[in-house]
């Protein structure tokens, strides 16, 4: 059978309750409201490129985009190095770009200072 991994059993089990205990419908609606805000603000940046589609039942809680003139690699560097913001890249093709996926321990403030990173590297 190899090596069992008993935390992950445990955790998940945990991370079930915390679902069952905050209801599965205010989950989705807040991750949704995190993304809508993060992919409306995103759109109003003149150098943006938004790739999520704006409606939240065709891309849940994702928000992913591009930045018109910096290279996908350095905006995620900076991105990182400069606010410490981990998101997901990648790095060429058609799905070039950027993704932030707020879930819900995520802050509305958190949303915004993730907002200005990218709007800094815009400007």
């Amino acid at each position: 059978m190899g090596q069992q991994d008993d935390p992950r059993v445990a955790a998940l089990e945990a991370a079930v309750d915390l679902l069952e205990l905050i209801g599965i419908r205010e989950v989705e609606a807040r991750v949704q409201a995190l993304a809508g805000r993060a992919k409306r603000a995103l759109s109003e940046l003149a150098n943006v490129e938004l790739k999520t589609n704006v409606e939240p039942e065709l891309s849940g809680g994702v928000v992913k985009f591009r930045l018109k003139d910096v290279p996908t690699a350095r905006a995620y560097d900076s991105l990182w190095k400069k606010h410490r913001l981990a998101i997901a890249m990648t790095p060429g093709g058609d799905s070039e770009g950027l993704r932030f996926s707020p879930q819900i321990y995520n802050t509305l403030e958190e949303i915004d200072r993730a907002v200005a990173a990218v709007k800094e590297l815009t400007a």
